[in-house]
């Protein structure tokens, strides 16, 4: 088997559109098969991968920057203990530099914003406060069930 070099990706991913993997339909041809004003529409490809093909070589070739940057960092996100009162348990996060950019200060996010910037937890969480002095940490909380805080004991066997 071949083995392909940077300079040779492209070509690789034009034959992979044209078809010319072993076993796989033409998108180029069915494309050409549809009436005049569906041919500029992207097609996807027959072998049920996530590369979407176009009739225009090397026009979907564009590889996002930004998930690769986000899934890099979310190695360097620290997530604290929980820690309760009587009527949440809390927790905070600490983000890295690079995505503590990506925090507004104008509000607190929610939970699909938080989410979208990489940090993951269980559901029921909420952004609750801003520490103006640390805006790279972010405090959460969310109700205890049955409002009773779990023991030291449940909370050593829950950690572990």
């Amino acid at each position: 088997m071949k083995k392909f070099r940077r300079s040779d990706v492209t070509r690789k991913q034009r034959g992979h559109a044209r078809g010319q993997i072993a076993g796989q339909s033409n998108p180029l041809r069915d494309i050409q098969r549809r009436s005049s004003a569906q041919q500029s529409a992207p097609t996807l490809c027959s072998c049920r991968c996530t590369v979407l093909h176009s009739p225009f070589p090397g026009f979907f070739n564009v590889k996002p920057v930004r998930p690769q940057l986000i899934t890099m960092s979310q190695k360097n996100i620290y997530y604290s203990d929980k820690y309760y009162d009587d009527k949440f348990e809390y927790r905070h996060v600490v983000l890295p530099k690079d995505i503590a950019k990506l925090v507004p200060k104008s509000h607190l996010m929610s939970e699909t914003e938080w989410r979208g910037i990489g940090v993951q937890q269980s559901k029921g969480w909420v952004h609750y406060m801003i520490h103006e002095p640390e805006p790279h940490i972010l405090l959460f909380r969310r109700p205890l069930e049955n409002g009773i805080a779990p023991s030291q004991e449940e909370q050593i066997k829950n950690d572990m």
